[in-house]
């Protein structure tokens, strides 16, 4: 009696909700959460809200989706400081903010103000000057977006090619000017 059995649906198309539910009605240890499909780091949040929000997952999707969304936000105002002046920059972050609380509302899409934030974290580390953590840190970042979905995982190898190409051209600039 001691245990609770979660099962999360992620937007099934077989026959195992059916399944699912039919021992959640004769076991009452069993919950059965129904979402759509919105991948694995959504889902692990469905749980977590569950557990932690005593089954209100709309607010652990909010929750998170505010976290992420001034995560980003505040990372864009980095990478924007160095562009333009200070005044500037906050406003572009805040438009930034106030978009991603429209276009990312969504526990379909709360992944992706995830995986904006990771890619607004990889054009800062290859915006900056060359280093060998920088390549340490987007390959992290490579592993951990492929985590929550592949084709983001692989487009962020691009950001690791073109850091590497920025320095080696770079590197070959220098070298043809002596």
């Amino acid at each position: 009696d001691d245990i609770e059995i979660l099962c999360i649906n992620d937007g099934s198309t077989d026959s195992s909700v059916q399944i699912i539910e039919e021992y959640a009605k004769k076991d009452g240890r069993i919950k059965v959460i129904n979402k759509e499909n919105s991948g694995y780091g959504a889902s692990n949040i469905a749980v977590y809200a569950n557990n932690s929000l005593e089954g209100i997952t709309v607010y652990g999707f909010t929750l998170c989706h505010t976290i992420w969304g001034v995560l980003s936000s505040v990372v864009l105002y980095r990478i924007l400081t160095r562009r333009f002046n200070e005044r500037k920059a906050f406003n572009l972050a805040l438009v930034f903010a106030f978009c991603s609380l429209f276009m990312f509302y969504s526990t379909v899409i709360i992944r992706d103000i995830i995986i904006c934030f990771f890619y607004l974290v990889a054009f800062d580390i290859v915006d900056q000057k060359f280093t060998m953590s920088g390549i340490v840190k987007l390959l992290v970042l490579i592993l951990i977006v492929w985590g929550i979905r592949l084709y983001s995982g692989l487009f962020l190898i691009t950001f690791l090619c073109y850091y590497i190409y920025k320095k080696l051209y770079n590197s070959s600039l220098r070298h043809m000017a002596t």
